[in-house]
């Protein structure tokens, strides 16, 4: 289902990642401050769309493809954006861009294979979290922050590659199970009790 409380969440990121982009263009002072506050926003629904999908019991296979694919465009465009107007290196803008191709790759091998994607796990939502948190430092120009933000950035891009990839080749080798169907289950609905062997 699409429709979902989660997945109209991350449909909102991706509208306000527009504007967002659009003031970090534009490299005003006074519009960089309102694009990173537009990216604090976008933080907030990646995190409060995965908590009601969890909390709402609201899980679906679109969601799992959807909200990982819109913070890779949020992100990756900021950076794309900020890159133009010379305010991030693009050797970095290539690294994290580059890791996003790698892992939609594996997405779609995936897919093809076993008709259905991974979840994010915690190493790509704290990847996430450092990429945004990386450009509001580059859009507030905070100096004392840029090398640490840098630093992380670089790190989150190793770290998830080697998780994710891990991963992949674990399943492809046969060596752990591919991730499950999900089974949606709208708040509301009667759980179905587990059977009992006696």
């Amino acid at each position: 289902m699409l429709l979902t409380i989660p997945n109209i969440l991350s449909l909102l990121r991706l509208g306000v990642f527009l504007p967002a982009a659009y003031l970090a263009w534009l490299d005003a002072p006074e519009k960089r401050v309102a694009a990173a506050a537009l990216l604090l926003f976008m933080a907030a629904t990646d995190v409060a769309d995965g908590y009601l999908a969890r909390h709402l019991r609201q899980k679906s296979e679109i969601g799992r493809i959807l909200d990982p694919l819109i913070d890779k465009i949020c992100v990756g465009g900021m950076f794309l954006v900020l890159a133009f107007r010379g305010r991030v290196p693009w050797w970095l803008v290539s690294l994290v861009v580059g890791r996003d191709l790698l892992i939609l790759l594996a997405g779609l091998v995936m897919l093809g294979r076993f008709r259905r994607v991974t979840e994010s796990n915690w190493c790509g939502k704290a990847a996430v979290a450092v990429f945004i948190s990386a450009l509001i430092v580059y859009l507030l120009d905070l100096r004392l922050l840029l090398r640490p933000a840098l630093v992380l950035s670089v790190a989150a891009v190793v770290v998830s590659v080697s998780v994710y990839g891990w991963r992949f080749v674990r399943i492809l080798a046969g060596k752990e199970l591919p991730p499950p169907p999900v089974e949606p289950q709208l708040a509301g609905s009667p759980s179905v009790p587990a059977e009992r062997t006696i």
